[in-house]
């Protein structure tokens, strides 16, 4: 919580932007239309991929689908 005052003023920081993330997940997709697309993912894949893109500070910038059919993971 560095750089905040109180937890309230944090709490209310992640409230905010949390609201906005669940109003408008990324520029191109609303939630409705972000989780039909990962719900016919998961239906016609078996496999459901979804990004958290993050900004210079660490939150939450953007939620973004990834294609199941162009998907690779590289474990190390």
């Amino acid at each position: 919580m560095t750089g905040f005052n109180s937890f309230t003023e944090f709490w209310n920081k992640e409230i905010a932007s949390l609201q906005t993330r669940l109003s408008k997940p990324n520029p191109a997709q609303t939630w409705d239309q972000l989780f039909e697309q990962a719900d016919w993912d998961w239906q016609l894949t078996g496999n459901c991929y979804i990004w958290k893109v993050n900004n210079s500070l660490g939150e939450v910038a953007e939620v973004v689908r990834l294609d199941p059919t162009r998907t690779a993971f590289a474990w190390k």
